[in-house]
Protein backbone atom coordinates (compact mmCIF):
# COMPACT_ATOMS: atom_id res chain seq x y z
CA UNK A 1 0.00 0.00 0.00
CA UNK A 2 2.77 2.41 0.94
CA UNK A 3 4.62 1.64 -2.28
CA UNK A 4 1.63 2.90 -4.29
CA UNK A 5 1.31 6.15 -2.32
CA UNK A 6 3.00 8.92 -4.27
CA UNK A 7 2.40 12.66 -4.02
CA UNK A 8 3.99 15.65 -5.65
CA UNK A 9 6.74 17.46 -3.78
CA UNK A 10 4.23 20.17 -2.88
CA UNK A 11 1.79 17.53 -1.67
CA UNK A 12 4.36 15.89 0.62
CA UNK A 13 5.40 19.30 1.95
CA UNK A 14 1.83 20.35 2.69
CA UNK A 15 1.08 17.04 4.33
CA UNK A 16 4.16 17.34 6.56
CA UNK A 17 3.16 20.88 7.56
CA UNK A 18 -0.28 19.52 8.49
CA UNK A 19 1.42 16.83 10.61
CA UNK A 20 3.58 19.50 12.30
CA UNK A 21 0.52 21.62 13.10
CA UNK A 22 -1.35 18.59 14.45
CA UNK A 23 1.58 17.53 16.61
CA UNK A 24 1.96 21.07 17.98
CA UNK A 25 -1.70 21.30 18.94
CA UNK A 26 -1.87 17.81 20.43
CA UNK A 27 1.27 18.16 22.55
CA UNK A 28 0.43 21.68 23.68
CA UNK A 29 -2.98 20.46 24.82
CA UNK A 30 -1.54 17.33 26.46
CA UNK A 31 1.29 19.09 28.30
CA UNK A 32 -1.06 21.85 29.44
CA UNK A 33 -3.41 19.19 30.83
CA UNK A 34 -0.41 17.58 32.54
CA UNK A 35 0.48 20.93 34.11
CA UNK A 36 -3.07 21.64 35.23
CA UNK A 37 -3.11 18.18 36.81
CA UNK A 38 -0.10 19.15 38.97
CA UNK A 39 2.31 16.90 37.13
CA UNK A 40 4.69 19.70 36.19
CA UNK A 41 7.48 20.77 38.48
CA UNK A 42 9.58 23.62 39.79
CA UNK A 43 12.58 21.98 38.13
CA UNK A 44 12.27 22.87 35.26
CA UNK A 45 8.97 24.44 34.22
CA UNK A 46 8.72 26.71 37.24
CA UNK A 47 12.37 27.70 36.85
CA UNK A 48 11.94 29.12 33.37
CA UNK A 49 8.54 30.66 34.03
CA UNK A 50 10.02 32.60 36.94
CA UNK A 51 13.12 33.55 34.92
CA UNK A 52 10.94 35.04 32.20
CA UNK A 53 8.68 36.80 34.70
CA UNK A 54 11.66 38.27 36.58
CA UNK A 55 13.31 39.36 33.34
CA UNK A 56 10.26 40.92 31.72
CA UNK A 57 8.25 42.35 34.61
CA UNK A 58 10.63 42.72 37.58
CA UNK A 59 13.78 44.14 35.98
CA UNK A 60 15.90 41.17 37.12
CA UNK A 61 17.21 39.48 33.95
CA UNK A 62 17.59 35.72 34.26
CA UNK A 63 16.83 35.77 37.98
CA UNK A 64 15.19 32.83 39.73
CA UNK A 65 14.91 31.66 43.34
CA UNK A 66 14.84 27.86 43.22
CA UNK A 67 18.54 27.28 43.83
CA UNK A 68 19.39 30.14 46.18
CA UNK A 69 20.85 27.68 48.68
CA UNK A 70 23.67 26.87 46.23
CA UNK A 71 23.40 29.81 43.78
CA UNK A 72 23.00 32.78 46.14
CA UNK A 73 22.97 35.42 43.36
CA UNK A 74 19.97 33.76 41.70
CA UNK A 75 21.38 34.43 38.21
CA UNK A 76 20.63 31.45 35.98
CA UNK A 77 23.84 31.91 33.98
CA UNK A 78 25.68 30.68 37.07
CA UNK A 79 24.08 27.30 36.27
CA UNK A 80 23.82 27.31 32.48
CA UNK A 81 24.57 29.88 29.79
CA UNK A 82 21.21 30.15 27.98
CA UNK A 83 20.86 33.58 26.35
CA UNK A 84 18.37 32.18 23.83
CA UNK A 85 15.68 32.69 26.48
CA UNK A 86 15.88 36.41 25.72
CA UNK A 87 14.09 35.72 22.43
CA UNK A 88 11.00 34.82 24.46
CA UNK A 89 10.91 38.11 26.40
CA UNK A 90 8.66 39.97 23.90
CA UNK A 91 6.25 37.04 23.68
CA UNK A 92 6.15 36.68 27.45
CA UNK A 93 5.28 40.34 27.88
CA UNK A 94 2.17 39.76 25.78
CA UNK A 95 1.27 36.27 27.04
CA UNK A 96 2.89 35.71 30.44
CA UNK A 97 2.64 32.35 32.14
CA UNK A 98 3.25 28.65 31.78
CA UNK A 99 0.93 28.06 28.76
CA UNK A 100 3.21 30.17 26.57
CA UNK A 101 6.23 28.03 27.47
CA UNK A 102 4.36 24.81 26.73
CA UNK A 103 3.13 26.18 23.40
CA UNK A 104 6.62 27.37 22.42
CA UNK A 105 8.11 24.00 23.28
CA UNK A 106 5.58 21.98 21.30
CA UNK A 107 5.81 24.25 18.25
CA UNK A 108 9.63 24.35 18.34
CA UNK A 109 9.94 20.57 18.64
CA UNK A 110 7.39 19.93 15.90
CA UNK A 111 8.77 22.55 13.52
CA UNK A 112 12.12 20.77 13.45
CA UNK A 113 10.54 18.16 11.18
CA UNK A 114 10.55 20.69 8.32
CA UNK A 115 14.33 21.36 8.10
CA UNK A 116 14.83 17.60 8.55
CA UNK A 117 12.56 17.16 5.53
CA UNK A 118 14.70 19.66 3.57
CA UNK A 119 17.92 17.88 4.60
CA UNK A 120 16.60 14.48 3.59
CA UNK A 121 15.16 15.73 0.30
CA UNK A 122 18.49 17.32 -0.59
CA UNK A 123 20.43 14.15 0.28
CA UNK A 124 18.05 11.64 -1.32
CA UNK A 125 16.37 13.74 -4.04
CA UNK A 126 13.14 12.08 -2.86
CA UNK A 127 10.39 14.17 -1.22
CA UNK A 128 8.63 10.94 -0.26
CA UNK A 129 11.67 9.67 1.65
CA UNK A 130 12.01 13.11 3.27
CA UNK A 131 8.36 13.11 4.29
CA UNK A 132 8.48 9.69 5.92
CA UNK A 133 11.63 10.51 7.88
CA UNK A 134 10.04 13.77 9.02
CA UNK A 135 6.99 11.85 10.21
CA UNK A 136 9.28 9.34 11.95
CA UNK A 137 10.86 12.24 13.84
CA UNK A 138 7.42 13.45 14.98
CA UNK A 139 6.46 9.93 16.06
CA UNK A 140 9.77 9.16 17.77
CA UNK A 141 9.17 8.12 21.40
CA UNK A 142 12.44 9.83 22.35
CA UNK A 143 11.28 13.15 20.91
CA UNK A 144 7.75 12.85 22.29
CA UNK A 145 9.08 11.86 25.71
CA UNK A 146 11.41 14.86 25.74
CA UNK A 147 8.52 17.11 24.74
CA UNK A 148 6.47 15.71 27.64
CA UNK A 149 9.03 16.73 30.26
CA UNK A 150 8.07 20.32 31.17
CA UNK A 151 10.03 23.14 29.45
CA UNK A 152 13.76 23.44 28.82
CA UNK A 153 15.61 25.63 26.29
CA UNK A 154 17.01 22.39 24.85
CA UNK A 155 13.67 22.06 23.05
CA UNK A 156 15.13 24.41 20.42
CA UNK A 157 18.05 22.08 19.64
CA UNK A 158 16.39 19.84 17.01
CA UNK A 159 15.10 22.84 15.04
CA UNK A 160 18.38 24.75 15.20
CA UNK A 161 20.68 21.76 14.60
CA UNK A 162 18.65 20.69 11.57
CA UNK A 163 18.61 24.28 10.27
CA UNK A 164 22.38 24.59 10.77
CA UNK A 165 23.04 21.33 8.93
CA UNK A 166 20.71 22.26 6.09
CA UNK A 167 22.50 25.56 5.57
CA UNK A 168 25.80 23.67 5.59
CA UNK A 169 24.54 21.40 2.83
CA UNK A 170 23.46 24.41 0.80
CA UNK A 171 26.72 26.24 1.39
CA UNK A 172 24.75 29.19 2.81
CA UNK A 173 27.43 30.52 5.15
CA UNK A 174 25.65 33.56 6.61
CA UNK A 175 22.43 31.68 7.46
CA UNK A 176 24.59 28.88 8.87
CA UNK A 177 26.44 31.28 11.16
CA UNK A 178 23.12 32.71 12.36
CA UNK A 179 21.65 29.25 13.00
CA UNK A 180 24.72 27.89 14.73
CA UNK A 181 24.95 31.03 16.89
CA UNK A 182 21.40 30.38 18.08
CA UNK A 183 22.25 26.72 18.65
CA UNK A 184 25.15 27.67 20.90
CA UNK A 185 22.91 30.18 22.70
CA UNK A 186 20.68 27.31 23.87
CA UNK A 187 23.19 26.07 26.41
CA UNK A 188 26.97 25.69 26.71
CA UNK A 189 26.84 21.91 26.13
CA UNK A 190 25.61 22.61 22.60
CA UNK A 191 29.28 23.22 21.77
CA UNK A 192 29.75 19.43 21.65
CA UNK A 193 26.83 19.00 19.24
CA UNK A 194 28.05 21.78 16.96
CA UNK A 195 31.63 20.48 17.00
CA UNK A 196 30.47 16.97 16.10
CA UNK A 197 28.27 18.34 13.32
CA UNK A 198 31.15 20.26 11.76
CA UNK A 199 33.46 17.23 11.95
CA UNK A 200 30.82 15.21 10.09
CA UNK A 201 30.45 18.00 7.54
CA UNK A 202 34.19 18.26 7.00
CA UNK A 203 34.60 14.51 6.47
CA UNK A 204 31.68 14.40 4.05
CA UNK A 205 32.95 17.47 2.19
CA UNK A 206 36.39 15.93 1.72
CA UNK A 207 34.84 12.66 0.57
CA UNK A 208 32.57 14.47 -1.89
CA UNK A 209 35.56 16.26 -3.36
CA UNK A 210 37.42 12.97 -3.76
CA UNK A 211 40.07 13.98 -1.24
CA UNK A 212 40.71 17.38 -2.74
CA UNK A 213 41.68 20.07 -0.18
CA UNK A 214 38.69 21.86 1.36
CA UNK A 215 37.87 25.16 -0.28
CA UNK A 216 37.58 28.62 1.23
CA UNK A 217 33.95 28.09 2.27
CA UNK A 218 34.91 25.02 4.28
CA UNK A 219 37.64 26.92 6.06
CA UNK A 220 35.18 29.73 6.82
CA UNK A 221 32.67 27.27 8.25
CA UNK A 222 35.26 25.64 10.49
CA UNK A 223 36.83 28.92 11.60
CA UNK A 224 33.51 30.59 12.39
CA UNK A 225 32.30 27.51 14.28
CA UNK A 226 35.48 27.34 16.35
CA UNK A 227 35.33 31.04 17.21
CA UNK A 228 31.66 30.92 18.14
CA UNK A 229 32.18 27.79 20.22
CA UNK A 230 35.11 29.33 22.08
CA UNK A 231 33.05 32.47 22.70
CA UNK A 232 30.23 30.35 24.15
CA UNK A 233 32.57 28.42 26.41
CA UNK A 234 34.27 31.64 27.47
CA UNK A 235 30.96 33.30 28.31
CA UNK A 236 29.85 30.26 30.30
CA UNK A 237 33.11 30.23 32.26
CA UNK A 238 32.88 33.96 32.90
CA UNK A 239 29.42 33.77 34.42
CA UNK A 240 30.29 30.76 36.54
CA UNK A 241 33.29 32.63 37.94
CA UNK A 242 31.31 35.87 38.38
CA UNK A 243 28.54 34.09 40.29
CA UNK A 244 30.31 31.45 42.40
CA UNK A 245 28.28 28.78 44.21
CA UNK A 246 27.71 28.56 47.93
CA UNK A 247 30.71 26.48 49.07
CA UNK A 248 28.86 23.97 51.31
CA UNK A 249 26.86 22.84 48.29
CA UNK A 250 29.58 22.55 45.66
CA UNK A 251 28.77 18.88 45.17
CA UNK A 252 25.11 19.69 44.41
CA UNK A 253 26.15 22.56 42.13
CA UNK A 254 28.48 20.27 40.19
CA UNK A 255 25.95 17.38 40.13
CA UNK A 256 28.76 15.27 41.51
CA UNK A 257 26.54 12.26 42.11
CA UNK A 258 25.75 11.93 38.40
CA UNK A 259 29.14 10.27 37.74
CA UNK A 260 29.87 8.69 41.10
CA UNK A 261 30.19 5.20 39.58
CA UNK A 262 32.69 6.47 37.02
CA UNK A 263 34.59 8.12 39.84
CA UNK A 264 34.71 11.68 38.58
CA UNK A 265 32.70 14.87 39.15
CA UNK A 266 29.43 15.76 37.48
CA UNK A 267 30.94 17.44 34.43
CA UNK A 268 29.49 15.96 31.23
CA UNK A 269 32.27 17.68 29.24
CA UNK A 270 35.10 15.89 30.98
CA UNK A 271 33.48 12.54 31.86
CA UNK A 272 34.23 10.93 28.44
CA UNK A 273 37.85 12.13 28.56
CA UNK A 274 38.23 10.69 32.05
CA UNK A 275 36.65 7.42 30.92
CA UNK A 276 39.04 7.04 27.98
CA UNK A 277 42.03 7.36 30.29
CA UNK A 278 40.51 5.08 32.95
CA UNK A 279 39.19 2.04 31.04
CA UNK A 280 38.36 -0.01 34.14
CA UNK A 281 36.26 2.83 35.53
CA UNK A 282 34.65 3.25 32.12
CA UNK A 283 33.59 -0.41 31.97
CA UNK A 284 32.20 -0.19 35.49
CA UNK A 285 30.22 2.95 34.65
CA UNK A 286 28.87 1.59 31.35
CA UNK A 287 27.81 -1.67 32.98
CA UNK A 288 25.97 0.12 35.79
CA UNK A 289 22.22 -0.10 35.14
CA UNK A 290 23.10 -1.95 31.92
CA UNK A 291 19.55 -3.26 31.49
CA UNK A 292 18.05 0.23 31.56
CA UNK A 293 20.80 1.54 29.28
CA UNK A 294 20.20 -1.28 26.82
CA UNK A 295 16.48 -0.57 26.75
CA UNK A 296 17.28 3.11 26.24
CA UNK A 297 19.41 2.42 23.17
CA UNK A 298 16.73 0.11 21.80
CA UNK A 299 13.98 2.67 22.41
CA UNK A 300 16.04 5.40 20.71
CA UNK A 301 17.20 3.55 17.62
CA UNK A 302 15.17 0.38 17.01
CA UNK A 303 12.33 2.46 15.50
CA UNK A 304 14.92 3.65 12.96
CA UNK A 305 16.22 0.10 12.40
CA UNK A 306 19.55 1.35 13.84
CA UNK A 307 20.26 3.07 10.52
CA UNK A 308 21.98 6.06 12.18
CA UNK A 309 24.89 3.73 13.01
CA UNK A 310 25.25 2.56 9.38
CA UNK A 311 25.86 5.82 7.52
CA UNK A 312 29.62 6.20 7.77
CA UNK A 313 30.91 9.56 9.00
CA UNK A 314 27.47 10.89 10.08
CA UNK A 315 27.30 8.01 12.56
CA UNK A 316 29.87 9.94 14.60
CA UNK A 317 26.87 11.66 16.16
CA UNK A 318 26.55 8.58 18.34
CA UNK A 319 29.43 9.87 20.49
CA UNK A 320 26.92 12.26 22.04
CA UNK A 321 25.42 9.25 23.82
CA UNK A 322 28.61 8.56 25.76
CA UNK A 323 28.24 11.12 28.58
CA UNK A 324 24.77 9.76 29.32
CA UNK A 325 25.73 6.08 29.24
CA UNK A 326 28.68 6.74 31.56
CA UNK A 327 26.39 8.25 34.16
CA UNK A 328 24.47 6.67 37.03
CA UNK A 329 21.73 9.35 36.94
CA UNK A 330 18.70 7.49 35.56
CA UNK A 331 17.12 10.45 33.77
CA UNK A 332 20.17 10.51 31.48
CA UNK A 333 19.28 7.11 30.03
CA UNK A 334 15.51 6.84 30.19
CA UNK A 335 12.87 7.99 27.72
CA UNK A 336 10.84 10.81 29.24
CA UNK A 337 13.54 13.34 30.15
CA UNK A 338 14.79 16.06 27.79
CA UNK A 339 18.27 14.64 27.17
CA UNK A 340 17.46 12.99 23.79
CA UNK A 341 17.33 16.54 22.42
CA UNK A 342 21.14 16.47 22.60
CA UNK A 343 21.52 13.17 20.76
CA UNK A 344 18.68 12.61 18.32
CA UNK A 345 19.06 15.56 15.90
CA UNK A 346 22.42 14.38 14.54
CA UNK A 347 21.22 10.78 14.60
CA UNK A 348 18.26 11.70 12.39
CA UNK A 349 20.70 13.49 10.09
CA UNK A 350 22.72 10.29 10.03
CA UNK A 351 19.59 8.29 9.15
CA UNK A 352 18.90 10.73 6.31
CA UNK A 353 22.37 10.00 4.89
CA UNK A 354 21.74 6.27 5.07
CA UNK A 355 18.42 6.56 3.23
CA UNK A 356 20.02 7.71 -0.01
CA UNK A 357 18.78 5.22 -2.58
CA UNK A 358 16.66 3.41 0.02
CA UNK A 359 13.32 5.21 -0.18
CA UNK A 360 11.21 2.17 0.66
CA UNK A 361 13.09 1.77 3.92
CA UNK A 362 11.93 5.25 4.97
CA UNK A 363 8.32 4.09 4.75
CA UNK A 364 9.11 1.04 6.85
CA UNK A 365 10.85 3.26 9.42
CA UNK A 366 7.73 5.41 9.67
CA UNK A 367 5.60 2.33 10.33
CA UNK A 368 8.12 0.97 12.84
CA UNK A 369 8.28 4.30 14.69
CA UNK A 370 4.48 4.44 14.85
CA UNK A 371 4.44 0.95 16.38
CA UNK A 372 7.00 1.93 19.04
CA UNK A 373 5.05 5.12 19.74
CA UNK A 374 1.95 3.04 20.51
CA UNK A 375 3.84 1.46 23.39
CA UNK A 376 6.22 4.23 24.49
CA UNK A 377 4.59 7.57 23.73
CA UNK A 378 3.51 9.54 26.81
CA UNK A 379 0.15 9.90 25.07
CA UNK A 380 -0.31 6.12 24.92
CA UNK A 381 -2.06 4.40 27.84
CA UNK A 382 0.32 1.48 27.31
CA UNK A 383 3.27 3.58 28.46
CA UNK A 384 1.75 3.79 31.95
CA UNK A 385 2.74 0.19 32.61
CA UNK A 386 6.33 0.86 31.56
CA UNK A 387 6.49 3.90 33.85
CA UNK A 388 5.55 1.80 36.88
CA UNK A 389 7.39 -1.27 38.12
CA UNK A 390 9.67 -2.16 36.39
CA UNK A 391 10.23 1.49 35.55
CA UNK A 392 11.59 1.77 32.01
CA UNK A 393 10.28 5.26 31.21
CA UNK A 394 10.85 8.59 32.98
CA UNK A 395 7.21 9.69 33.00
CA UNK A 396 5.51 11.12 36.10
CA UNK A 397 2.54 9.16 37.40
CA UNK A 398 -0.64 11.21 37.54
CA UNK A 399 -2.08 10.46 40.98
CA UNK A 400 -4.19 13.59 41.37
CA UNK A 401 -7.95 13.14 41.48
CA UNK A 402 -10.26 15.90 40.18
CA UNK A 403 -11.28 16.58 43.78
CA UNK A 404 -7.68 17.06 44.89
CA UNK A 405 -6.94 19.27 41.87
CA UNK A 406 -9.93 21.44 42.73
CA UNK A 407 -8.84 21.74 46.35
CA UNK A 408 -5.29 22.78 45.41
CA UNK A 409 -6.56 25.34 42.92
CA UNK A 410 -8.85 26.78 45.59
CA UNK A 411 -5.95 27.21 48.00
CA UNK A 412 -3.71 28.79 45.35
CA UNK A 413 -6.49 31.17 44.28
CA UNK A 414 -6.63 32.54 47.82
CA UNK A 415 -2.98 33.69 47.68
CA UNK A 416 -2.75 37.34 46.52
CA UNK A 417 -0.78 37.74 43.30
CA UNK A 418 1.52 40.27 44.96
CA UNK A 419 2.32 38.07 47.98
CA UNK A 420 5.53 36.15 48.50
CA UNK A 421 5.00 32.41 48.79
CA UNK A 422 6.94 29.30 49.74
CA UNK A 423 5.83 25.92 48.44
CA UNK A 424 6.98 22.60 46.98
CA UNK A 425 8.19 21.11 43.71
CA UNK A 426 4.82 20.05 42.23
CA UNK A 427 3.04 23.25 43.34
CA UNK A 428 5.64 25.88 42.42
CA UNK A 429 4.82 26.19 38.66
CA UNK A 430 1.36 27.41 39.70
CA UNK A 431 2.77 30.37 41.67
CA UNK A 432 5.94 31.04 39.68
CA UNK A 433 4.76 34.25 37.97
CA UNK A 434 6.11 36.37 40.82
CA UNK A 435 9.55 37.48 41.89
CA UNK A 436 9.23 36.24 45.47
CA UNK A 437 8.16 32.66 44.98
CA UNK A 438 10.27 30.06 46.74
CA UNK A 439 10.46 26.28 46.87
CA UNK A 440 12.06 23.75 49.18
CA UNK A 441 14.95 21.86 47.52
CA UNK A 442 14.33 18.31 46.31
CA UNK A 443 17.93 17.05 46.12
CA UNK A 444 18.98 14.65 48.86
CA UNK A 445 21.23 16.16 51.52
CA UNK A 446 23.56 14.26 53.82
CA UNK A 447 23.64 14.73 57.58
CA UNK A 448 26.49 17.24 57.42
CA UNK A 449 24.55 19.51 55.06
CA UNK A 450 21.22 19.43 56.90
CA UNK A 451 22.02 22.14 59.51
CA UNK A 452 22.89 24.59 56.70
CA UNK A 453 19.75 23.54 54.79
CA UNK A 454 17.61 24.14 57.88
CA UNK A 455 19.05 27.65 58.19
CA UNK A 456 18.17 28.20 54.52
CA UNK A 457 14.58 27.01 55.09
CA UNK A 458 14.24 29.40 58.02
CA UNK A 459 15.28 32.24 55.69
CA UNK A 460 12.66 31.20 53.14
CA UNK A 461 9.98 31.04 55.84
CA UNK A 462 10.89 34.54 57.04
CA UNK A 463 10.70 35.89 53.47
CA UNK A 464 7.28 34.38 52.71
CA UNK A 465 3.85 35.90 53.32
CA UNK A 466 2.20 32.56 52.53
CA UNK A 467 3.33 28.94 52.75
CA UNK A 468 1.52 26.16 50.89
CA UNK A 469 2.65 22.70 52.02
CA UNK A 470 1.64 19.19 51.03
CA UNK A 471 2.49 16.85 53.90
CA UNK A 472 2.47 13.77 51.64
CA UNK A 473 4.71 14.91 48.78
CA UNK A 474 7.48 12.53 49.93
CA UNK A 475 10.33 15.05 49.76
CA UNK A 476 13.18 14.70 52.27
CA UNK A 477 12.71 18.24 53.61
CA UNK A 478 8.92 18.34 53.94
CA UNK A 479 8.83 17.12 57.59
CA UNK A 480 11.61 19.58 58.36
CA UNK A 481 9.64 22.42 56.77
CA UNK A 482 6.51 21.63 58.79
CA UNK A 483 8.54 21.48 61.99
CA UNK A 484 10.27 24.78 61.27
CA UNK A 485 6.96 26.51 60.53
CA UNK A 486 5.69 25.43 63.91
CA UNK A 487 8.92 26.45 65.67
CA UNK A 488 9.02 29.88 64.00
CA UNK A 489 5.50 30.77 65.16
CA UNK A 490 5.32 33.47 62.48
CA UNK A 491 2.68 31.82 60.28
CA UNK A 492 -0.75 30.58 61.16
CA UNK A 493 -2.89 28.01 59.38
CA UNK A 494 -5.73 29.65 57.45
CA UNK A 495 -7.02 26.75 55.36
CA UNK A 496 -6.51 23.00 54.99
CA UNK A 497 -7.67 20.58 52.31
CA UNK A 498 -6.71 16.95 52.73
CA UNK A 499 -2.92 16.76 53.04
CA UNK A 500 -2.44 20.40 51.99
CA UNK A 501 -2.25 23.31 54.38
CA UNK A 502 -2.06 27.03 53.60
CA UNK A 503 -0.29 29.24 56.14
CA UNK A 504 -0.25 33.03 56.31
CA UNK A 505 2.11 35.32 58.15
CA UNK A 506 0.52 36.43 61.40
CA UNK A 507 0.27 40.18 62.06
Amino acid sequence: MLDRWHLSEKGYRRLLIACIATYSLVFFTATLWKHLSFNSYAWDLGTFDQILYSSVFAGRPFYYTLDLFMNPTGHYFAIHFTPILALLFPLYRVLPGVPLLLAVKSVAVASAAYPLYLITKRLTASPGTAFFLGVSYLLSPAIQGANWFDFQPQCFLPLLVFASFYFLLRGAIIPYIAAVSLTLAVEEHAVVIVSTMVVIYAIEAVRARKKEPPGRSHALVIASTVLLSLATLGAGMYFKSAYPPNAPFNDVYESADAYSILGTGGNAFTAPLYAITHPVDMIRALSFDWVLKTFYIVFLFAPLFFTPFLSGAPALGAVLLLPFLLSNYKAYYMIGAHYPFYVMPLMFVSAAHFLRGRGNLAKMIAVSTAAFALALSPLSPLSTNLSASPSLLWYPNNSMTPTTIGEINSLIASIPSSASVLTQNHLFPHVSTRLEAYVIPVVHFDAQELPTVEAYLRQLISRSDYILADATDGAQLTPTLLRLIEEAGTHGEIDSRGSLTLYRRTP
